[in-house]
Order: C-alpha cells, then structure tokens, then sequence
C-alpha cells in the first residue's frame, strides 16, 4: 500500500494520522479478508458421528442397504501397547446413514463381539448378488507378541445377507474362512482374470506379524459359486519376505485387464527400496500371467511406500501416480516427501517441483476427489504424527489447466498442525452434489483420538454429475470400470477420467460412485464407460447436478425415477477377428428401416473413421474396417441407430 503521510502546518496531523492509520488497517484487513476466502471458499464443517476415542485406522464411503446413500465404515486397533490395551478400542463401526447428518451405529451379530486387531478393510460384491461384501486384513499377531494370548480369527471375510436387515454374517468354512490364520495388513478386490467375478489380495508384512513365522501375501480367487480357492503359484504372493503394506489394482495401461501396486515399507527401519509392481498380460496373452516391472523408475525408485493412487490429475486421459511415503519416526524425525508421476503416453516423468513433491512428513493415506467441483482433481494427505511441528494433514487444491499445479490450501480444521491421520476417504454422504471427508485421526504417539467428518459446504456454483455403476456380465459393483466424462468447463473442452477401485484410501476405500465436478458446464457432451468385461457404454447431451445409475448394456436411471428402456431392438455382433491385423468385419441387424451412424474411436474418445452414416434396410449387415493406419490398441465401435447407441471394443495387434 502507498505511503501516504498526512500533514498540516508541518507537523503530523494527529487526527488525519488516526485517519489514516484506521483506513490502512481497514483495507489490510479487506485484503486479508479477500485472500483467504480466494483460498477457503470451499468451506469444510467438521462434525461428529463418533464420540468415543478410537485406535481408528481404514475408513470407507459404502452403500451397504442399498438406498442411494453413503453408509461409513471404520475400523479399529488399539496401539497403545500392552500397558494401556482396550479391546474395547478394537470394535470396527459400521454407520448407517439415516439422512440430515445422521448416522446409526450398526453391529451385525458376528461383529458384536469382534475385537479383532484390525487394520485393512476392502468392499465389494463378491457373490454378485447386487449387495456390497466386507474383508478385513486382522494384525492378530499382536496378541501373541505383546499379550501372551491368542485369537480364533484371522482376517475376516463377510458376506452382505441383504434385506432386511443388511447384517454382515462371517464366512468360517473353505479357504477364505475367517478361521484361518490370515494375517494382513490390507486387502483390495478386483477381477483380475475377468471372468466377471471379484478376487483378493491381502497383503502380509512379515517382519511385523506372528513371532517366529514368515507369512507371504494371499491371492484368493473367486470360483464364481461363492466359494474362494488359494491361488499359492502366484509370482504376487511368491516374492521375498518384506514389509508389504497397501495393495492396489489397477488397469494403468488402459489395455483391459487388473494390474498390481504393492508398497513396501519398510517403515522406520531407515532402509529404502523399491515397491513392488506386476503387470498383467491377460489380454495381450490370452491368459493371466504377471511380471514384475524391473525398469520403469516408478517401480525401481527406493521409497518407503504406503499408499499408491493411479489417478487422470491433469485430463489428457491417461493414469498418472501418486506415491505416499513414511521414512521417518513418529514424535522424533519428519518422514520424507511423496513420490509423484506424470504419465506422459506412456512415459512416466517424475515431478520434483511443488509442494506435493516437497512436504516431508510422515504420510500414510491419500484421498484423490474434485472438492471444489472446477473439473480438476485435488488431493487430500494424511500424516500420522502428533508434534505440531511436523505435523497435520495436508490438503492440495489443482489449479487446473494448462499447467495442473497445485496449492496447499492452510487455515482449516482438517489441515491443523494437531490434527494427525491414518485414513482419509471421500464420498458424497449427503447427496448435495460436492465430495465429504471422513479421516481417522491417529496421531500414534499421543494415545487414542476422536475422528472427524467434515462436511463440505461448497457454495461457488459449479455443477457436478454423480454416477452409480452396475455390472452385469461384469463384476456387480463396477470394479475396475473407467468413467469418461467429456465437457466443456470454463471455456475448455476435455475428458475427466475415474476408475472404481475397492483400495485408494489407505486401508479403506473411497465411494464407488464416480464423481465429477463440472465447472460452468450446465451439459455433459459425453459419458463413456468402460467395463472390464470389454463391453462400453456411450450416453450423449446429459444434464449436470444429477445422481445417475448405469446398468452395463446402455441402461441410465436418475436416482428415484423409472428405468428407461434398455436398447435393445436392434444387434451389433463383436467384430471378427478379433484381434485382427489389419482388417475385421463388424455385423449388425435392424429391425426395420432406420437412419445409422456406424464410427470408430480411439481410447481416448478420438473419432478415427466413420464407416457408414445413412438410411439403410432392414435386415442383416456388415461392414467391413481396415487399419492399416492405425497404431496398435484398442478401440471402440459405436452403432447409433436413430436416438440408440450400442458399443464394443475391439483390439489391433499390428
């Protein structure tokens, strides 16, 4: 601010000085004022649903009774130590959702009594019985080393019993058996053999687990009748003994099948080394066979690896990663900074620039969502120690297009110096359009804390779409499906991208719904998904502010209303061959005379040739596609036939 002196006769004004100074804190504080709402006009309410101090770890956003809310699952370990142990503190909560803030605790029979030492939770419908399923990864072995005693239970598997009651019965019989001696410290679903049935990681970090023993990770897979098998040739679950702590899937190539990130640890030990990651060929060999990648620098670079988020930061369609890091000791050493890569086509550049790249802290969970709905994803951090000097969570807001930098947004409750945690998740538990966070608060050197929720509050106008997917041929609860959304936010155009993952809130879950903050855009030009079945689905001309369900085939619900009809009076048959090399013959059937649009696109939604577009008979047809210039990959083909649309992929292999 200029200097302005007021002056008369040659001396100070003593009443223009006051004036002056008035005026000058006025407009310091107006700026100040101006400032910080610029940085918290996304205001965050915090509220309580639990009052009791808990050990608290993973927490997940899950539609339990299937009622189109959001439902909140924590669990729970006492680590205090022998000394101070409450079992008491190691109950999981599960709250029911009722509306108006409201949350219910739950206890299902076989959880009543459950003092298992949890740490790791994972839903999804395993059964494909359209209710969400529950595993837990139990540390039992704490009992033996610090209590000379020991538990009946393992990690634990539940399955949904569905009306009336949603309980949640233990699964004590075959090879998932809670009564098996599973120890885990995390867990994730996803079908990675795409057979349209969820299987399971657990994973197990051996030094830290029974006295005496070494455990290797789990591998279930789903037999499709509601039974598991023991998946022991696995090179997932055959790697050396080491500190693995959060497994995570994904299809980070976009090829179609369930790849894996595993972090490693080792935490406080000093010691840095890589993670650990597979890529799956199922698709590019016909049958599943993982291999650890050896050469890529987000899989060679020493870290202590905790929580790995494949996320689409910057719109340009593909999976960048981010990686968070211990590397430190509570109440004594700060932990070192998160790992982030941009996924460049394929090439994956390691950003060294920014606070997200730069905080040291001892971080654990990481929760990916756009909070202020402006089309772009932000980040939300937690760090589990207590000190205020390096403590506090960590909140990043994406600045968005062109350069995708972010802001550490300061001032708030839930970034406090005091507030430590172990999970964070998001989800829209009250339906008004924005994203919510639970985080556990867990400061592991200052006893046992209260958890938060923080409401979100958002009152900057933009529009937002909430979308529920259903699988049919695949999995029931969408795992591993891509959402498209393709709009034009503020004057640019782009697609956003989210993929459903049952892992990707350290030791918990974010909501299945996919969410996306849309800016100015009152219309979505296009919603494209993806499912892991092959099959992909293309809506055109959607309003915003809506919850949607998609029902894999094409079938789209809002929320309370009637379904549409499915499309389904006319066929498109899947190209052959397929694969193919150069050339494949796509074939469809009209059931009367219509007007049809047959084009190809990219996977990035690009058109890449328009093969017919015209009135055409009823009757049988087909089409002939040449690619002789055209880059290996998949594609999609899209038959609208007057205002209906149906789609397949197929695959090139030059």
């Amino acid at each position: 601010m200029p200097g302005y002196c007021f002056y008369w006769l040659g001396k100070i004004n003593p009443f223009a000085e006051r004036l002056f100074n008035t005026i000058k804190t006025a407009v310091l504080l107006f700026i100040l004022l101006v400032a910080t709402a610029n940085v918290n006009a996304q205001n965050f309410t915090r509220l309580t649903i639990d009052t009791d101090l808990t050990w608290a770890r993973g927490v997940s956003w899950i539609d339990i009774d299937n009622d189109n809310d959001l439902d909140l699952y924590v669990t729970n370990n006492d680590f205090g130590g022998a000394a101070t142990f409450n079992a008491a503190r190691n109950l999981n909560k599960l709250f029911r959702n009722d509306g108006n803030d409201v949350f219910v605790e739950i206890t299902s029979p076989d959880m009543a009594d459950d003092t298992s030492f949890t740490l790791g939770q994972t839903w999804a419908d395993y059964d494909n019985d359209g209710h969400l399923d529950l595993y837990v990864a139990n540390y039992n072995a704490i009992y033996e080393r610090f209590l000379s005693t020991t538990t009946a239970l393992g990690s634990e598997l539940f399955r949904n019993e569905g009306p009336q009651d949603y309980a949640l019965a233990r699964i004590t019989s075959g090879d998932a058996s809670s009564l098996n001696r599973i120890g885990g410290f995390a867990a994730a679903w996803a079908d990675y053999n795409n057979d349209g049935f969820v299987d399971l990681i657990i994973t197990t970090p051996t030094a830290n687990f029974y006295p005496n023993e070494e455990l290797s990770n789990v591998l279930f897979d789903n037999n499709g009748d509601g039974t598991f098998s023991n998946n022991t040739g696995s090179i997932i679950v055959n790697g050396p003994a080491d500190a693995y702590t959060i497994p995570t899937w994904t299809d980070y190539d976009l090829d179609g099948d369930m790849d894996l990130f595993i972090t490693a640890g080792p935490v406080q030990n000093g010691v840095l080394q890589p993670d650990y990651f597979f890529k799956n060929w199922l698709v590019e060999s016909g049958s599943v066979l993982f291999e650890r990648d050896l050469t890529s620098n987000f899989a060679t670079d020493p870290r202590d690896g905790q929580q790995a988020s494949w996320v689409d930061y910057d719109n340009d369609g593909d999976l960048d990663l981010y990686v968070t890091n211990f590397g430190g000791t509570p109440g004594v050493t700060s932990g070192m900074a998160n790992d982030f890569y941009r996924n460049d086509n394929g090439v994956y550049t390691k950003i060294t620039s920014g606070s997200l790249v730069t905080d040291a802290k001892l971080s654990i969970g990481q929760t990916w969502g756009d909070f202020d709905n402006d089309g772009d994803l932000d980040l939300y951090v937690t760090n589990v120690t207590s000190p205020s000097n390096f403590g506090g969570n960590n909140y990043y807001r994406n600045n968005g297009a062109p350069n995708y930098t972010f802001t550490r947004v300061s001032g708030s409750d839930f970034v406090a110096g005091s507030r430590a945690g172990w999970g964070a998740s998001s989800g829209d538990y009250d339906n008004d359009g924005d994203l919510d966070l639970y985080v556990t608060i867990n400061t592991l050197t200052a006893g046992a804390a209260q958890d938060a929720l923080y409401r979100n509050d958002l009152a900057n106008g933009n529009h937002w779409i909430n979308i529920k997917c259903i699988g049919t041929t695949s999995n029931r609860a969408a795992i591993g499906t891509k959402v498209r959304v393709k709009a034009t936010v503020f004057g640019n155009t782009f697609w956003q991208l989210r993929e459903i993952s049952s892992q990707n809130a350290s030791t918990g879950q974010n909501s299945l719904r996919a969410h996306f903050g849309l800016g100015d855009a009152a219309v979505i030009d296009s919603l494209v998904i993806d499912w892991p079945s092959g099959t992909t689905d293309i809506a055109t001309n959607m309003q915003s502010n809506q919850f949607v369900t998609v029902t894999e085939g094409g079938q789209i619900t809002a929320i309370d209303e009637n379904p549409p009809l499915a499309p389904a009076d006319f066929k498109l048959q899947q190209n052959f061959p397929n694969p193919f090399n150069p050339t494949t013959t796509i074939q469809f059937t009209l059931p009367r005379a219509a007007g049809v649009t047959l084009k190809v696109f990219d996977m990035l939604g690009r058109e890449v040739a328009t093969l017919l577009e015209g009135e055409l008979r009823a009757g049988a047809h087909s089409v002939v596609f040449e690619a002789r210039d055209l880059s290996s990959g998949f594609y999609f083909y899209k038959l609208q036939v007057d205002n209906l649309l149906m789609v397949k992929k197929m695959l090139l292999m030059k």
